[in-house]
């Protein structure tokens, strides 16, 4: 967690101002019950979570199934904020990977009323982001806008598997919908695009990536599919 703050701070621009935060934003990583930071493509069935700032120190959103709203109040003295209020809807989600989301997601606001968190506005070339940084490695970060939603429902009708060889430090591809494919795009954790390759692939050379958790964009001209691996 400290290593991706690091990357944040050193690559974007930052702001710490509440009310300089406000606008509309799409949730992209969270931590799980273990601290573990998480990109939202973890969720499945994959979700859009979102929170909206005003610019009275209020917040409301949207997590899985259910909506929140909470207040902070701002502390001159360090610059920080207070998480005076936070409440949520209570629907029972349909898919149980959505409840353990918002058990995670809701239970980092919950722990944190009459605590000080940080709200720093970052952005980039390409996006503008919000962290809500509760301390002690607990962060959310959204973005203005909302990851891609893929579409698999053609590419679950044919068969695609990818194994990663570890000696060989190569990620090997089998699928019989060699037809439907255009390239594929290797990325990290944050979404960044690591390795891309065009045409028909029976293996991709992952040398370059360290230890962590990647994923594999399929495309065709109709449809994106995921996939998740792990270099050891």
């Amino acid at each position: 967690m400290k290593k991706l703050l690091h990357f944040v701070f050193a690559t974007f621009f930052c702001s710490t101002l509440f009310s300089q935060s406000q606008g509309f934003w799409y949730l992209t990583h969270y931590l799980d019950s273990n601290g573990n930071v998480r990109p939202l493509t973890f969720v499945d069935p994959y979700i859009t979570s979102t929170i909206e700032i005003d610019a009275n120190t209020n917040f409301t959103g949207t997590a899985a199934c259910n909506t929140f709203i909470g207040t902070v109040s701002y502390n001159p003295t360090t610059f920080n904020y207070t998480l005076t209020s936070f409440t949520h809807t209570n629907t029972i989600c349909e898919h149980p990977s959505h409840l353990v989301f918002e058990d995670d997601y809701f239970s980092y606001f919950n722990n944190a009323i009459g605590d000080e968190i940080s709200v720093i506005r970052l952005w980039d070339d390409n996006f503008e982001y919000v962290e809500i940084d509760f301390g002690n490695n607990k962060l959310y970060q959204y973005r203005d806008s909302p990851l891609e939603i893929l579409n698999t429902e053609k590419f679950n009708s044919k068969i695609f598997k990818i194994v990663v060889n570890q000696n060989l430090k190569q990620l090997l591809i089998f699928s019989n919908a060699e037809d439907l494919i255009d390239s594929f795009v290797i990325l990290n954790a944050s979404g960044q695009t690591l390795i891309q390759e065009t045409g028909r692939k029976s293996s991709i050379d992952v040398s370059t990536l360290t230890s962590g958790v990647y994923f594999l964009k399929v495309l065709s001209k109709e449809n994106t599919l995921l996939k998740k691996f792990i270099i050891l």
